[in-house]
C-alpha cells in the first residue's frame, strides 16, 4: 500500500515538473508571445533580432523540407531497382532495393514529423515574419 502510493506520488510530481518544462519552454518563446501579445509590445532592435530569427527559421524550414522531398523521391528509385532486379533476376539487387525503401521511408517519415514538430508550418513562419516588418513598417 505505501509503494503504490509513493509511485502515484512520484508519477505526479514528474508530471508537474514536465508541465514545468513546457510552461517554461512556452514562456521563452518570443514568437509565441508575438502571436498572443503583439509585435507593438516589442522594442526595434527586439523586433529587428526577431526578424533575423524568423528568416533563418524561414531557410532552415525550406532546407529540410527540400531534403524530405529528396529522400521522398529515392523511394522511386528503389522502387524502380527491385523492378528492375525481379526482372532479371537478381536477388541481392532486389534485397538491397528492399532495405533501401524501408530506410527511405523511415527516414523521410521521420525527418516530417521532425520539422513539423519543430515548427510547426512555414505559414507559422510567415506569419510571423509578416507581423513583424508590419510593425516595422509602421515605425
Amino acid at each position: 500500500m505505501i509503494n503504490r502510493r509513493c509511485s502515484v506520488i512520484s508519477l505526479q510530481f514528474y508530471n508537474n515538473l514536465f508541465m514545468l518544462d513546457e510552461l517554461e519552454k512556452e514562456a521563452n518563446d518570443d514568437f509565441l508571445l508575438l502571436e498572443s501579445v503583439g509585435a507593438a509590445e516589442f522594442s526595434t532592435a527586439h523586433l529587428r533580432e526577431l526578424h533575423e530569427q524568423a528568416q533563418q527559421r524561414l531557410q532552415d524550414y525550406d532546407r529540410r523540407n527540400r531534403i524530405n522531398a529528396m529522400i521522398g523521391l529515392l523511394v522511386f528509385g528503389w522502387i524502380g531497382a527491385f523492378f528492375y532486379a525481379y526482372a532479371y533476376n537478381n536477388v541481392w539487387l532486389a534485397i538491397g532495393a528492399l532495405f533501401g525503401l524501408i530506410f527511405s521511408l523511415i527516414a523521410c517519415i521521420a525527418g516530417i514529423f521532425l520539422l513539423v514538430r519543430q515548427y510547426k508550418s512555414r505559414y507559422d513562419i510567415e506569419h510571423s515574419l509578416r507581423l513583424i516588418q508590419a510593425e516595422l513598417k509602421t515605425r
